[in-house]
């Protein structure tokens, strides 16, 4: 198995474990979001929860993308970094509004923090490759 089988192998166990949940909570919620949007007088809310959301869990599948390619080029794009900050923040108003459950704060803290390692990991693969002028994975 090649070094970078193995890096693969750890991201996407890390994507399964720290993403994939949230996302998952998001999409089951987002059926009763349209609801409320349907049903309410009010839209503030629900309207707010989906437009912070959906950006936030882009750019941590598109860190998850970045940290999967096998020539490693880092995302410098401000919307991915700016999308992994808001899902690392995004916690704290969750678990500010559930009476600061910690359940909730670390369940939603995972993808930004996910997103943010694996964002690490890409810039180190790059750094690396450009130091040595070859492709390389996180070297044993």
């Amino acid at each position: 198995m090649t070094k970078l089988t193995k890096i693969r192998i750890a991201l996407t166990l890390g994507a399964l474990a720290g993403i994939a949940p949230v996302t998952l909570i998001f999409l089951w919620g987002l059926l009763f979001l349209v609801i409320a949007i349907v049903y309410m007088d009010r839209l503030a809310l629900p309207v707010t929860i989906i437009a912070i959301s959906v950006p936030s869990l882009w750019g941590c599948w598109k860190a998850y993308a970045a940290a999967m390619a096998s020539k490693p080029k880092h995302p410098r794009d401000w919307r991915v970094i700016a999308s992994v900050i808001l899902a690392t923040v995004w916690a704290f108003p969750c678990s500010a509004a559930m009476n600061w459950d910690l359940t909730i704060l670390f369940t939603f803290l995972m993808p930004g923090l996910t997103a943010a390692i694996m964002l690490g990991v890409t810039e180190y693969r790059a750094r690396r490759v450009d130091q040595n002028g070859e492709l390389m994975a996180i070297p044993d």
